[in-house]
């Protein structure tokens, strides 16, 4: 093009002499001098034209060149994104569920796969006919298309190689897609083929990532010349072919530049490449409107200022005549050298036309400069355009002459002077600046690459200008001649620095992950959405008695032993998961060997970045240990066992904190759990030291931490201890530390991460279970003591009786030791069942308006044999208009108490005081204080004075007796009547004082009742009947009864109770509920349904009181329930009272 240019110049100029000869016509000056002036602007405007488009036809070139490396690299990224999905196909195709013929497992985790990978849409699975077999995007198990065997699936059964396919419609999507297909063998033998599907999106997004000029249409196409992926209207032209002149120009080269269109129909410069390695390609077209737009302008300007001058010209020429022709003849140089391109100075001429010729060139030589920077500009403007994607520069390596040239980014990174780069250099001096530690592989990978041709790809460190070495990625490719001579080797270089430092974060974020799980106490794990385990520490293992392999990926019921215990852990997950709430559950496990457990877990919902459920966390402690100390304490006494229940219920999973800490340099990371346990306020990021937890601990246990520490940074083992500390509000609190040192290294730790447990309330658990068991062995140490003295002068009494013979007497003596003492047990046994109902709240007061001091003074009329007995002074200050609202029984049962208690601890000869007063703003509140100045309160029993079974000193014969239930007693009275109690004492011999505080209510506010008086002692003779096993007691209550003149039979079991009923016909039944044969419920059942003894009054004797015992009672049929042993007296009036409610019915 160039010669044919340079052949229509030396023509032109060749005319242009001919023309100017002399001839023998003359002519006027004004056609000379338009000559003139035509034979100096004409070679001015051709000069500017030709070097103008000279600069256009470089800087297309330049583009060409350069947009030709970036659809290389662009081919390479595709070839990247084929070649891994290739791979990942190859794994796919030998994992282990497939290998085992376990479709439905294989389809799970090629789903879960394909979707992490993010290189494809969906895998098929397809058999020697090519029918899919399995496809991911369809779950498992609904029917399939039954489509025809796909050419690329033929092509792997007949090569048993991978093939890459070209576009087609998916039977199942039903949208352009292409695949991947590797061949699976098993046994030897190809049975299947596994494709990889990916959607033309994926080739748009990385055309879109690429960050290329907006106006440049990016286009990816396949062996047949299909579309797949396009940076432009993708939803329009993928599918469709490429244009006929670019499959013309496909046919003859793989890789080159034409002028066409566009599939728009844009007239564009196409640069395209073509893959070696898979045949697919890249087209990018330009369009010429923009890359000649510049040089349109400026033809324009040119051609304008032309056409002006030249006119202007010859009308100067027509009027000037002769007398410009000595000026023009000096114009003739200057405008000689601006056609050459050259700086020119013009002349001033006197000559007024000839200085407005002068004007024009220098105008002329202004429009060239201008000519020239815009080409300067739009080539600048190239290079930014290439600058804004991810390629931070370019080479071209000249394998005939060894020279490398590079541009101005490429020297910036490798630290080379761009001057150098643009005139060429050695290999050596480009890779002078790459890491020592890559040099040598890079200089392998080179020379293979050099030798085989192709495509060429590497990663590695290189030293920019300013000194720093950074990751870099260099894809190039290596062209052979025909004759396999390496001839060019081209390529690009990809900034790496921004990947590598986010997997860098990525590995450290998962290695602290493991670290805190590992480090967790107990069971860690998390599952899919299916239930299958994802994520489990050294816990779960040790739980189910199986390696990591044999329950990672699976679900419980697929390696539980357990299956229905597998199932009820399933449904609970998936409740949680279904509701997206967190859920804290107890789960009984049962092993292989018989044994079972119960593990605390707390479950939560996992979730993905758009807040969608995908899984489950959950964590799990064995709290076995626990709640069979929590039954073995419930099988003592209710009142332990209640007391235990509450505080093992009070006890909960300590808080966690994470931490990391930097031996070298001390400084720690906390999470804001830490900084909550130490009761510190928490920093913005953090970033703490680590002497400031170190500087908490307990110096009694510094040493011990110390020690541990040290031990797990020497041998690089795990870090555990128990230790307390004093925090911020000078509380002492218990905490687990466990950590793992992290070494790079072996012998040099860098940083030990871990957690701290809070198990300060687990410790103050254990030491309350100590107080409690101590507490419950005085209890019964008291009570054998208690029921014991009593027993002691009723086996006397016993004896003497069997002695004493007709001495009326001694024997009415012996018999009044054994009624007293009898009543003794029998109030022990009483003060037990009122504690346990009045602590469980199965009591009901029966409140009225009464005065404070009836309820006083009948209470010290109580206690008064006792103050006499030992001699002690009462006094009492009590106004007697002074009322309030209460049960009166009640009231008097608690400062009777308190009396009591106040004699007992008193010396002999002490001072005992009870005072009453209204108090409160207004007066709605009634204080009762009871005083004593016996030894006090010792200091450390003050605080649990009102718990059961607290005792003050005991002596060693007991002598103040008691069990320790009359303050807790007291306490709960005062606290259903709405009231408060507190004790107080001064100091050991300063005595004590117990205040009761009630509320008070106007009198008309609940009306008085009346109280009922107590049947008399005997009744009326009638017959009765008693049923009981034990015999002494059967015969005991048969002489009361005889003794007063009734008629009586007996009976020792269930089945001689209904027969002697049946002949006796007994007008009262007094009936035991525990009998052989027939129990005593199913005796009143049966007594009930006869006629004979349907009228009969029925009451049941029973050591059992509680509500529920007298409801089942009640639902068999007895009209009373008493308690054993029976009093006479309770006998007659239960007798009375229900022969009342029959004369009043």
């Amino acid at each position: 093009m160039k010669a044919a240019h340079r052949h229509q110049d030396t023509q032109s100029i060749g005319t242009l002499k001919s023309e100017g000869q002399p001839s023998p016509k003359r002519r006027p000056v004004r056609t000379y001098l338009a000559w003139l002036v035509v034979a100096c602007l004409l070679p001015c405007a051709i000069g500017a034209t030709g070097l103008f488009y000279f600069e256009y036809q470089k800087g297309r070139e330049q583009l060409a060149k350069d947009t030709t490396q970036t659809a290389r690299a662009l081919i390479q990224a595709i070839d990247n994104h084929l070649l891994l999905a290739k791979a990942l196909a190859q794994t796919l195709s030998t994992d282990e569920a497939l290998a085992r013929g376990d479709l439905a497992g294989f389809h799970e985790r090629a789903r879960q796969v394909i979707a992490l990978s993010g290189l494809g849409t969906n895998v098929v699975l397809r058999n020697l006919q090519g029918r899919q077999i399995l496809n991911t995007a369809i779950d498992y198990g609904k029917p399939l298309p039954a489509s025809h065997a796909p050419e690329q699936t033929q092509g792997v059964f007949a090569t048993d190689k991978p093939t890459v396919s070209d576009v087609f419609t998916g039977p199942v999507l039903k949208r352009p897609i292409m695949s991947v297909d590797v061949p699976v063998r098993l046994g030897g033998n190809t049975v299947y083929a596994l494709g990889i599907g990916i959607l033309p999106e994926h080739f748009n997004t990385i055309l879109n990532n690429q960050a290329l000029p907006s106006d440049w249409i990016v286009g990816v196409f396949d062996k047949a010349g299909t579309i797949v992926g396009r940076s432009h209207l993708p939803d329009k032209f993928v599918g469709q072919k490429l244009t006929p002149e670019l499959m013309e120009a496909l046919g003859r080269k793989s890789e080159g530049v034409i002028d066409g269109r566009t599939k728009e129909g844009i007239p564009s410069i196409v640069v395209f490449s073509r893959s070696k390695a898979t045949d697919w390609g890249v087209a990018i077209g330009i369009s010429r409107t923009s890359v000649a737009g510049a040089l349109a302008r400026t033809l324009t300007m040119i051609a304008l200022g032309a056409a002006i001058l030249f006119c202007m010209s010859l009308l100067l020429a027509a009027y000037v005549g002769r007398k410009i022709a000595a000026p023009i003849t000096a114009l003739t140089g200057p405008a000689a050298a601006l056609g050459t391109g050259s700086s020119v100075s013009v002349p001033d001429l006197p000559l007024k036309e000839a200085h407005e010729v002068s004007v024009a060139l220098d105008q002329a030589q202004a429009a060239l400069m201008q000519s020239k920077e815009e080409a300067r500009a739009a080539a600048e403007r190239v290079q930014l355009a290439l600058a804004a994607g991810a390629i931070v520069g370019t080479w071209d390596w000249n394998l005939q002459t060894g020279r490398i040239t590079v541009d101005e980014r490429f020297a910036e990174s490798f630290g080379i002077d761009p001057s150098l780069g643009r005139t060429g250099l050695s290999q050596e001096q480009v890779i002078a600046t790459v890491h020592p530690e890559d040099l040598p592989d890079l200089r392998v990978a080179i020379a293979e690459a050099i030798s085989r041709g192709g495509p060429y790809s590497r990663e590695y460190r290189v030293r920019g200008t300013d000194g720093l070495y950074r990751w870099i990625e260099a894809n190039g490719r290596v062209d052979h001649g025909v004759d396999g001579t390496p001839l060019r080797f081209p390529g690009v270089l990809i900034d790496l620095e921004r990947r590598r430092a986010v997997e860098a974060e990525r590995d450290r974020a998962a290695q602290l992950l493991r670290a805190f799980v590992d480090a967790v106490p107990g069971v860690v794990y998390a599952k899919d959405r299916d239930g299958r385990l994802l994520v489990a520490n050294q816990g779960v293992t040790d739980l189910v008695g199986k390696p990591p392999e044999a329950y990672l990926g699976k679900t419980d019921i697929e390696f539980l032993d357990n299956k229905e215990q597998a199932a009820i852990v399933m449904a609970t997950d998936r409740r949680i998961m279904e509701s997206g709430r967190p859920e804290t559950v107890d789960e009984e496990i049962s092993f292989s060997d018989g044994r079972k457990a119960i593990w605390h877990s707390i479950k939560a919902p996992f979730r993905d970045a758009k807040g969608q459920v995908i899984g489950l966390i959950g964590s799990s402690v064995d709290i076995t240990a626990r709640k069979q100390a929590e039954a073995a304490l419930h099988e003592r006494t209710d009142e332990v066992a209640h007391a235990q229940l509450r505080l093992q219920m009070a006890l909960t999973a300590g808080r966690m904190g994470v931490w990391e800490w930097s031996p070298a340099t001390g400084e720690a990371t906390w999470s804001s759990q830490m900084f909550e346990i130490l009761g510190l306020p928490a920093s913005d990021d953090g970033r703490t030291r680590g002497e400031l937890f170190l500087a908490m601990v307990h110096p009694e246990d510094r040493g011990k931490v110390d020690a541990a520490l040290a031990r797990a940074l020497n041998s690089g083992s795990d870090f555990e201890a128990e230790t307390r500390i004093i925090d911020t509000d000078s509380r002492i609190r218990w905490l687990l530390i466990r950590g793992n040192v992290v070494s790079q290294i072996p012998g040099r730790p860098e940083r030990v991460v871990g957690v701290t447990v809070d198990i300060t309330e687990r410790k103050e658990a254990e030491q309350a279970l100590l107080d409690a068991d101590r507490r419950r062995n005085e209890f019964l140490a008291m009570l054998g003591h208690e029921l014991r003295n009593p027993l002691a002068p009723i086996t006397t009494a016993v004896q003497l009786l069997e002695l004493v013979g007709d001495q009326p007497e001694r024997r009415h003596a012996a018999l009044q030791i054994i009624r007293r003492q009898a009543e003794h047990m029998a109030r022990l046994v009483d003060d037990l069942l009122e504690v346990s109902r009045v602590t469980q709240g199965r009591i009901e007061l029966r409140k009225e308006n009464i005065l404070a001091a009836s309820a006083v003074f009948s209470a010290a009329e109580t206690v008064r044999p006792l103050v006499r007995q030992r001699e002690q002074t009462l006094d009492l200050d009590v106004p007697t208009d002074v009322d309030l609202v209460a049960d009166q029984a009640r009231l008097i049962q608690v400062v009777a108490n308190l009396l009591n208690n106040a004699s007992k601890y008193t010396q002999q000869g002490g001072h005992i005081s009870v005072r009453v007063r209204a108090a409160g703003d207004d007066e709605e509140w009634v204080e009762i204080v009871v005083a004593d100045n016996g030894p006090g309160i010792d200091g450390e029993l003050l605080p649990r004075v009102f718990d059961l079974f607290s005792q003050g000193t005991v002596t060693l014969d007991r002598s103040r007796g008691g069990l320790g239930l009359g303050l807790a007693l007291v306490k709960r009275l005062v606290e259903l009547h709405g009231g408060t109690v507190r004790a107080e004492s001064a100091g050991p011999n300063m005595g004590a004082v117990f205040t009761l505080r009630l509320p008070r209510v106007d009198r008309r506010q609940v009306p008085r009742n009346l109280a009922v008086g107590l049947p008399a002692r005997a009744i009326a003779p009638t017959s009765f009947l008693v049923v009981d096993d034990n015999p002494d007691a059967l015969e005991m209550l048969v002489m009361l009864l005889e003794a007063d003149g009734h008629r009586v039979g007996r009976a020792r079991d269930g089945e001689e109770a209904l027969t002697v009923a049946r002949r006796f016909a007994p007008r009262v039944v007094l009936l035991d509920l525990g009998l052989p044969k027939l129990d005593g419920w199913e005796v009143a059942r049966r007594l009930r349904a006869d006629p004979a003894t349907a009228g009969a009054l029925v009451i049941a004797l029973s050591g059992y009181g509680q509500a529920s015992d007298r409801e089942r009672s009640r639902d068999a049929g007895f009209d009373d329930h008493l308690l054993k042993p029976a009093d006479i007296d309770a006998v007659y009036a239960a007798v009375a009272a229900h022969k009342e409610r029959r004369n009043a019915s």
